[in-house]
């Protein structure tokens, strides 16, 4: 057979085989686009346009929502329907074309809803055309897991995807549940689809890591609890709300499994300066986001975001400065938020999750040991466990027997026994954390005259603020598990906090017998000047009027706020063994010696090079400050200075000077929260990677003082 004269064969069209892998993450790219849309023609508002005004559904809305719905249901299930490998189709740009068309004329009637749907299904189209399958980062994975653990093998194929939908789910929850943007039955229903999609996967893949042996994943499931009875209460939003839970945890362990999230935890755990301001930034951001909520605020009216960035700030960084009355403006879900805040901002996003993870079975890494012990008052890697725990158990331990001493004072202030209770327990959460926040206009005013509940807060305030290493080492000696010497740290601090409480008292009444306390029997003069002694250093409540202080005490106070609390406390501030190291080279300098001492124990030098760094950059920063609100700001300059020293040393106090802050002095004195509760020096260790010098310059003198 002559085979010459036959054409050569058709070559066929090349198809775009693309790994299923990828298929599943587009097309959960897709669903969530789709739910986006779906959400924002009830949001967005068009008068007069096919969508119509926020909230109304018109007949080319509710076809468009149909069409776009099937569509996607379409392409969802076209490569499960062919056979062989996955190829790519028109569909899937077709949809997002659409969608972008349909939103562009909202854009002249509300420009930033319609531009968030418009660039959602941008991203979600370019995305489409131009990643490219690639191969799993086999070695980065195995760097940090195990790739043959049936978990791994499980999160290779389908996390990423289960991830883009978890997140959707979130999305949804916020627009329909948390701000309220579209109340229709439909959105609603639209919600729940979004956070049905994910439970299936999600709940695969806590299987796989239960039974191989991550008991913390169980807990993932506990909301879904919540979920059912409120469903079966009638109450969507709070079904909803709780299934919402379950997804931002479901959205935690996704991206704690994730060779990126690993990475991320080694760079940070050889950093811990620079995971110390990550964490606080982002409790401070969710805060803001969940103050923002029109069920945060008391009259259904939405918290500015500038109020709700500042609130938030100040219960993180427990400062306790409020451009908002707490008792008036906030609900209670408002004061729930506040009281989280304020626990996460005390403890420590840090030794939260290493408590978490060694009370469900697991242990602490030795570079996250290392870092935990850096922060808890650099206590050594091999004791962060145990001292974790003591942080966490006597933490809440102590707000509980606060929280049942101050019942009665509450209790016999006129509140119904449940009132008096969540008074009792946010009070004392918030003296132990030093926050300074309270549920009543005039902070503590009304107990002025109750010597034992002002101990209470006392007591309270000073346990937060000494330390926990400290607390830790004195109930050792009270139990009998430690004898021996006393650290010359233990001692420093005991011996600097009576010194202040004292000497701050007996100012303080001096300075103010006869103005702020003044209409007082004279033991009410002295327990309240005590009270103030304690409270001016870390907490910010005040049973006085600040506002009628003379400008002598306001000095006085401002000295004990920058001084602040001890290290590893609760509290900021420059911390008392700074001051007592920095008050101990006078008296070494005067005597000639080259080195400082502290009860028969010589300091080294990098503690007081540090102590010298930590004093110089806060006073900058508070010179600083002063010039630029004194400046910009209505405001006396020794309000002014007392308001930068407050903000700095995380206290609270205020002479008026915050309420009357426009929005450039807001943002400035939020700084100054975040700057005082991480550490002006940890804030200039998070810039560049310490590099100590290898070779030694020759010394020459010059003339200093």
């Amino acid at each position: 057979m002559d085979t010459a004269s036959e054409p050569p064969p058709r070559r066929m069209p090349a198809v775009r085989h693309v790994p299923r892998r990828v298929t599943r993450l587009r097309v959960a790219r897709l669903v969530g686009a789709t739910v986006v849309a779906i959400l924002g023609q009830f949001t967005v508002d068009m008068p007069g346009g096919w969508f119509g005004a926020a909230d109304e559904v018109t007949a080319e809305g509710a076809l468009y929502c149909a069409v776009l719905a099937l569509a996607t249901a379409l392409e969802a299930c076209l490569p499960w329907l062919r056979r062989g490998p996955a190829r790519t189709t028109v569909l899937t740009p077709l949809i997002l074309s659409i969608s972008v068309g349909a939103f562009v004329p909202a854009l002249a009637t509300d420009p930033f809803q319609a531009a968030i749907v418009i660039l959602w299904q941008v991203v979600v189209l370019a995305r489409h055309y131009l990643d490219r399958p690639r191969p799993m980062a086999r070695r980065a994975l195995a760097r940090h897991f195990d790739p043959d653990a049936p978990p791994q093998a499980w999160l290779a194929r389908y996390g990423a995807a289960v991830r883009h939908l978890v997140l959707v789910a979130l999305v949804a929850w916020l627009v329909v549940v948390g701000y309220e943007l579209a109340d229709h039955p439909l959105a609603r229903a639209t919600c729940v689809v979004a956070n049905l999609l994910p439970l299936v996967p999600v709940s695969r893949l806590l299987r796989l890591l239960v039974r191989h042996g991550s008991r913390a994943s169980a807990l993932v499931w506990l909301p879904l609890v919540g979920a059912a009875a409120a469903a079966l209460q009638g109450s969507v939003g709070g079904a909803l709300t709780f299934a919402a839970v379950h997804q931002a945890l479901a959205l935690w362990v996704l991206l704690r499994h994730s060779p990126t999230f690993a990475e991320l935890a080694r760079h940070f755990h050889s950093r811990p300066a620079l995971f110390v301001v990550n964490s606080f930034g982002a409790a401070i951001v969710l805060g803001a986001g969940l103050l923002t909520f029109p069920a945060a605020a008391a009259h259904g009216t939405t918290i500015a975001p500038i109020d709700a960035l500042f609130t938030s700030t100040s219960a993180v960084c427990v400062t306790g400065l409020v451009v908002l009355d707490t008792p008036v403006h906030f609900s209670p879900f408002g004061h729930l938020v506040l009281l989280i805040l304020i626990q996460v901002g005390g403890l420590g996003i840090m030794v939260l999750s290493a408590f978490a993870t060694i009370a469900l079975g697991g242990r602490i890494g030795l570079r996250a040991g290392r870092a935990l012990g850096e922060q808890l008052d650099g206590s050594a890697a091999a004791s962060a466990e145990r001292l974790t725990r003591f942080v966490v158990v006597s933490t809440l331990a102590v707000e509980a027997c606060g929280a049942m001493a101050l019942y009665g004072p509450f209790r016999s202030a006129g509140l119904a026994p449940l009132e008096a209770a969540w008074n009792a327990v946010f009070h004392s959460v918030s003296a132990f954390c030093n926050a300074g926040f309270a549920l009543r206009s005039d902070s503590l005013v009304a107990f002025r005259d109750q010597p034992l509940t002002l101990g209470v807060f006392a007591a309270l305030v000073t346990l937060g603020g000494l330390g926990f290493a400290v607390v830790s080492s004195l109930w050792a000696r009270l139990t009998g598990r430690a004898t021996g010497r006393i650290p010359v740290g233990v001692r420093v601090v005991a011996w600097m906090s009576v010194l202040l409480t004292v000497g701050g008292a007996a100012a303080y009444a001096a300075l103010e017998w006869e103005h702020s306390l003044a209409g007082l029997p004279w033991e009410q003069r002295l327990t309240n000047a005590a009270f103030l002694s304690v409270s001016a250093r870390t907490a910010g409540f005040n049973t006085v009027d600040m506002a009628a202080m003379g400008t002598p005490a306001l000095l006085l106070m401002s000295a004990l706020m920058l001084v602040g609390a001890s290290p590893g406390g609760t509290g900021g501030g420059i911390k008392t063994t700074t001051a007592a190291v920095l008050a101990m080279t006078i008296p070494a300098m005067a005597r000639g010696e080259t080195r400082v001492t502290l009860f028969g124990r010589t300091i080294p030098q990098v503690v007081v090079y540090r102590a010298a760094a930590i004093a110089g950059i806060t006073g900058a920063v508070v010179l600083v400050a002063v010039a630029v609100l004194s400046g910009t700001q209505a405001a006396s300059l020794g309000g002014v200075i007392f308001e930068v020293a407050s903000a700095v040393g995380t206290v609270g106090l205020s002479t008026g000077v915050t309420g009357t802050l426009d929005a450039f002095g807001k943002y400035v004195v939020i700084l100054l929260m975040f700057a005082g509760r991480t550490g002006p020096l940890t804030l200039a260790l998070t810039v560049g990677r310490p590099a100590p010098r290898r070779t030694q310059l020759p010394e020459e003198q010059i003339a200093i003082g």
